[in-house]
Formats: C-alpha cells, sequence, structure tokens
C-alpha cells in the first residue's frame, strides 16, 4: 500500500467513525435507559438495597400499589429516566429531583442507587460494545 493509498485510507476511517459515532452512543445509551428501567421494582440480585420497611409497604399496599417494589409506586420515577448524546459523550439519567435521593439516600430513605450500579454492571460491556462498533467502522 502506497503512503497516499494509507493516508486515504486513514481519512475514510476518520470520517466513518465521526458520522457513526453519534449512532453508536445512542445505541448504546438507549440499551442502558432499558437497564436502568428494569431495575425499577425489583431488588438486585446482589442484596445491595434494604428491603422495604413493613410501614412503607402497608401504606402502599393501603393506596393500591404493590407492597414491595422499590422505587416503583405509580411509574412516574420509572419513566424520568432519559437517555441523550452529546458531542462524544451519551448520557443516561434522570432529572427528576426525586431520583438523586433514591440514588444516594437521606436520613430517613437507604439509598438505592440505580445508576451507579449500572455503571458497575456495564462497564465491561459499554467498552466491548462501543470498541467492537468502531473496530467495524474501521475495517468495514
Amino acid at each position: 500500500m502506497t503512503p497516499l493509498a494509507f493516508g486515504e485510507l486513514l481519512e475514510k476511517a476518520v470520517f466513518s467513525i465521526q458520522a457513526g459515532r453519534e449512532a453508536l452512543l445512542l445505541t448504546e445509551a438507549e440499551r442502558l435507559k432499558i437497564e436502568a428501567k428494569a431495575m425499577f421494582g425489583l431488588y438486585p440480585e446482589n442484596g445491595e438495597w434494604d428491603e422495604l420497611k413493613d410501614a412503607t409497604q402497608n401504606a402502599r399496599e393501603s393506596q393500591g400499589y404493590e407492597p414491595n417494589d422499590p422505587l416503583l409506586v405509580t411509574g412516574e420515577l420509572k419513566e424520568s429516566v432519559e437517555c441523550k448524546v452529546k458531542g462524544r459523550s451519551g448520557f443516561v439519567g434522570s432529572n427528576d429531583p426525586i431520583m438523586f435521593y433514591q440514588e444516594i439516600g437521606t436520613e430517613t430513605i437507604p439509598p438505592r442507587p440505580v445508576f451507579g450500579l449500572l455503571v458497575q454492571k456495564e462497564t465491561k460491556h459499554i467498552v466491548l460494545n462501543l470498541g467492537n462498533a468502531i473496530f467495524k467502522l474501521i475495517t468495514g
């Protein structure tokens, strides 16, 4: 391969990566949004969340809700989870202030992190998925 042909190949690869980057990030952010929403109403397998207190369960049940579905009462908080891509970054989160307190806890509410657990659980998958997609863009 001539130096000129190699330069053209690199230019094409860079253009392909830039053109495909937003789509890749959006695909991965959408996947993570689905994973985050799936955590609502369930306890993590590793037991990182405390059970809802009996009083909380009783109050929920008396209001017609499932008694022991953490973070899930009306579904409004779950539906606040969204994703977006800006530049070279993808974001998954919630603008609902209640989610902030659920994530870190308060004096009366134990933490029930969704996004913190998601990052721990999914980091390897994120890197592999994006790396594989970029490799495919480069190699055609």
